[in-house]
């Protein structure tokens, strides 16, 4: 599991961060004052990026339980919450509506057939009816 820099959002292994820096610096990376690759905030980008911020908000909810965050930010890749390329969560940090009038949710990920806004919940549900099938009978992957 990663940690994430909260300067620059460069993912970092829990375990690089808690064995191999030195105390200093593995503080200094959880107090979120950058790491290696910023060179500890100096050169941080200029627009903190999403995952820099989720970061930053895990670890003040958190403190220190470096396991807890993680584990949290682990989770929140793993749903797409910390994408920011195209493709994947190409609205931006909007938040739509899920496509299904059903569904209560909102997300940012987006069918790459179709472009209708559909969350995890429904991602099975929407493969099954999608208009579009890719060659071969298989349902777009979203």
């Amino acid at each position: 599991m990663d940690l994430i820099c909260q300067k620059c959002g460069e993912p970092w292994e829990l375990d690089y961060i808690m064995q191999e820096l030195s105390p200093e610096q593995s503080a200094a990376f959880r107090s979120g004052k950058g790491c290696q690759c910023c060179d500890w905030g100096k050169n941080a980008p200029e627009g903190r990026p999403l995952r820099a911020d989720a970061a930053r908000v895990v670890s003040e909810l958190l403190g220190d339980d470096v396991d807890g965050i993680a584990a949290t930010l682990d989770d929140f890749s793993y749903v797409g919450l910390l994408d920011e390329q195209p493709g994947r969560a190409d609205m931006g940090n909007e938040l739509k509506p899920c496509y299904y009038s059903s569904c209560w949710r909102t997300t940012r990920r987006v069918c790459r057939v179709c472009g209708k806004s559909v969350c995890v919940h429904c991602r099975d549900r929407h493969e099954a009816s999608c208009p579009r099938w890719e060659e071969g009978g298989q349902p777009s992957r979203i």
